[in-house]
């Protein structure tokens, strides 16, 4: 059973407090309040779209003071089985679970998944570079990648969506109509070959001077016009025309802001830092967010969880995350608009990470990881731009300048033309700007113990606590109606105090409209009371505290 703390930030609407959900406590009872509890499973109980846990890799070490990972394998197996039944219920017929593995137990998960979610089920892995520094006194081939398995509901029809971007051009040129825009080479370079292998691109076309241009290079380079005959003269106004290196006229294509639109990106498996992020750039925004603490080891970052989030949801599905660990899922869902559940067991990563850290996204004064949109970009005019990705003209500028310095060569003109072709810039624009809202709960505490072979009620038994936890315990829908707290069908929960005697009962009995029945909860019964309940089964049913929990297994009343 959930019991809520607080509610932060915006209280309803979209994403707000009643969307978004922590809990501190043990994810397995978590977990089974997701699955049991009526008004909770009304909510999750098969409507998780993606679920994506980072469980303690069992590592063997301790991660600082944050987790113990010094797990046994099949005490770790075991624990993850649990969670993992438990998990399975709750996705859509159309969600997914993504895990994330290092080498320790990735071949060990892989079974794992397999027989909860079967083989039929399993969706593909990424590799995602977590880091791209080996370690120079490590004792073995360091790791420099984790895994993260992907697996569909059993008998799931769950596919990935294609990442979405803008495209990432430059617009530096502007019409007399105020319009933005930029502009690229019509011609089209590649292997030499190229006007053999597309014969119909190669032919001339009549600059204003009336000279006929073909395409190619200044070296003599023979390419290919990206567009045929008819396009050329269809959008003959979309082309301008520039003085190339030697003086000539050159064509080039206008590409206007308005219509860059959006590209669909495919998803493939491996997800390098450029991509990805690595754990360097998500202990830096944790730094961010809090100078003054001693940050975890291996944290992820926003943009890994982003694209997953992208590629396995929509707007406000639901995205559950059982090992919150500093937050990081949570964080990224709420800054994309996704409903989210998370849970942790420490109440102090809570208290120092997570906790502050949503508020931090709430409030909007979070304004690193997926809250700005960061874009590597080269400039429109660049001649690599039809080679290289900015990605990879980055690395190649690395590399060159590497190179330059070796060889004595910084100073060289075509050194310097190299690298001023492949010069990339980071462009940030801040879309996360705060909203929206969470509720923060715990679990109830212990309703009953066990001393010596027997089971007692603790002292948080009592009051409306109890009565909510027998509801949940019974699946009953916690529902106040007299003196009646709950409700299943036709049926009515009472949970009484104290001993109980005849005369309670047959009050109870007299508030039941004719068609309906009672289970009543009781501490204790008089002598009376119990020959009373013996006699009126059919109607009203007694359970006396702690024999509920035997009452539910078995289905059947004890008195």
């Amino acid at each position: 059973m959930l019991e809520p703390i607080r509610r932060i930030g915006e209280q309803d609407g979209d994403n707000g407090a009643e969307e978004n959900l922590l809990v501190v406590g043990d994810n397995a009872d978590v977990l089974r309040s997701l699955n049991k509890v009526p008004e909770l499973a009304d909510r999750y109980f098969g409507k998780i779209k993606l679920c994506y846990i980072d469980p303690p890799f069992n590592t063997g070490g301790a991660f600082g003071t944050h987790y113990d990972d010094a797990l046994e394998h099949s005490i770790w197996l075991t624990m993850m089985d649990e969670r993992l039944r438990l998990i399975q219920p709750l996705l859509r017929r159309d969600g997914s679970i993504w895990v994330h593995v290092d080498e320790n137990e990735s071949h060990r998960m892989r079974m794992l998944l397999d027989e909860v979610f079967g083989i039929e089920a399993y969706a593909g892995e990424i590799v995602w570079q977590k880091t791209y520094a080996a370690k120079m006194d490590a004792k073995h081939v360091p790791g420099s990648h984790d895994t993260i398995f992907i697996y569909r509901q059993r008998g799931g029809t769950w596919q990935p969506k294609p990442l979405k971007g803008k495209a990432k051009v430059k617009f530096p040129f502007t019409e007399t109509d105020g319009r933005k825009y930029a502009t690229f080479p019509l011609r089209k370079w590649g292997s030499n070959s190229l006007r053999e292998e597309a014969p119909s691109g190669w032919f001339p076309i009549t600059a204003p001077t009336g000279d006929e241009v073909w395409p190619i290079r200044p070296d003599g380079r023979e390419g290919t016009w990206r567009w045929g005959r008819d396009k050329i003269a269809s959008d003959a106004h979309l082309i301008e025309w520039k003085n190339g290196r030697n003086g000539e006229l050159q064509p080039y294509v206008k590409q206007y802001a308005q219509n860059a639109g959006e590209e669909s990106i495919p998803v493939d498996s491996w997800w390098d830092r450029f991509k990805a992020g690595t754990n360097k750039d998500a202990k830096r925004h944790l730094r961010q967010l809090f100078p003054n603490q001693d940050v975890f080891a291996t944290p992820k970052p926003e943009v890994l969880l982003s694209r997953i989030i992208q590629v396995a949801t929509d707007e406000n599905d639901i995205v559950l995350d059982c090992f919150a660990g500093s937050g990081t899922t949570a964080a990224t869902a709420h800054k994309l608009r996704r409903r989210w559940v998370t849970c942790e067991l420490s109440l102090a990563n809570v208290d120092r990470f997570i906790l502050p850290r949503l508020r931090a996204v709430v409030d909007g004064t979070d304004t690193g990881g997926v809250s700005g949109e960061s874009t590597l970009i080269l400039s429109a005019d660049s001649p690599a731009l039809d080679v290289l990705s900015p990605e990879q003209a980055l690395e190649f500028g690395k590399v060159l300048r590497t190179m330059a310095a070796e060889l004595g060569l910084s100073k060289s003109s075509a050194v310097k033309e190299l690298r001023d072709a492949v010069k990339t810039t980071m462009e940030t624009k801040l879309q996360w700007t705060g909203g929206g809202g969470f509720t923060f709960a715990q679990l109830a505490p212990k309703m009953y113990d066990v001393i010596e072979g027997i089971t007692v009620l603790t002292d948080a038994a009592k009051g409306a606590r109890f009565a909510d936890h027998v509801a949940a315990q019974l699946n009953f829908r916690r529902a106040q109606h007299g003196p009646f707290v709950g409700a299943r069908g036709n049926q009515r929960l009472a949970v009484l105090d104290g001993v109980v005697f005849e005369e309670d009962l047959r009050q109870l009995q007299a508030e039941l409209e004719p068609t309906e029945s009672a289970v009543v909860v009781v501490s204790g019964l008089d002598a009376s009371a119990q020959r009373w309940a013996a006699a009126h089964r059919s109607s009203v049913r007694v359970v006396r505290a702690p024999d509920y929990l035997n009452f539910w297994k078995a289905s059947r009343a004890y008195l």
